[in-house]
This record gives C-alpha cells, structure tokens and sequence, in this order.
C-alpha cells in the first residue's frame, strides 16, 4: 500500500482508503452519507490550511522496527490496520509461495523437454519421407 506524503512515514494513504469507502457507498445506494462524508472532506479542505487534514497515530520511541510497527498499527483504526497489514506476509503465504515457484520451475522445464522431444520426432519423421 502506498504511504501518504504528509511527512508521517507510517501512515496509509488516506486518499486510497477513502475512495474505497466511497465506493462501498455508492454501491449500497447509501447516498445521503456519501454527501455528508464529500461535505465533510471539503470542509477539512478549506478550515485547515496549515493543520493536516487527517490525524496521525504518534511514532513510538521503540528501537525495535517490528515492535514499533505492531504498536504504530495499534493507534489507527480497525480499517487502517487492515489496510497497512496486508503488505506482511504470513509464513503460511510464504511457504505456499515458494512452493508456488517450484512448481513453476518444474513446469518449465517439462515444457522445455517436451518441445525438444517434439523437435526430436518431427526431425525423424523429415530424415523417414
């Protein structure tokens, strides 16, 4: 997922999340609320032109990347988390993943051999006629 560039090096692009909660709105016909969240969006346009527009969760002072990231995700909301966590892979991905490439591999190499076992037949089948 993209970062946003309001300077917090942690946080979601906001813009991106906010088109997908537009879009679950049209697609209920809750048109009402998307007029309230747009109206909402262009007031927080216009009464903050120094403050930034979205809050931000604080950076902790952790020296642990992984720690500091788990407590930073902590402090958004529900939808933000999900949104941030789906770049990690779980180790279950990860295996099914490379699993995924060996197979792959093995693929291509039967391929390659079946091509040259068919080259080797059409060239016998020349050298007959």
């Amino acid at each position: 997922m993209q970062k946003g560039g309001d300077g917090a090096g942690a946080a979601p692009d906001y813009k991106q999340i906010n088109g997908y909660i537009k879009d679950f709105l049209k697609f209920n016909n809750y048109n009402s609320t998307l007029e309230c969240l747009e109206a909402e969006e262009r007031t927080k346009v216009v009464t903050s032109k120094n403050k930034p527009i979205n809050k931000v969760p604080e950076v902790g002072a952790h020296t642990d990347v992984t720690l500091q990231k788990s407590v930073d995700l902590d402090d958004y909301p529900r939808l933000y988390r999900f949104f941030e966590g789906d770049a990690e892979k779980s180790s279950r991905e990860k295996r099914i993943e490379k699993s995924l490439n060996i197979l792959k591999a093995k693929h291509n190499s039967t391929l390659q051999s079946a091509r040259q076992i068919f080259s080797i037949a059409v060239n016998c089948l020349q050298h007959l006629h």
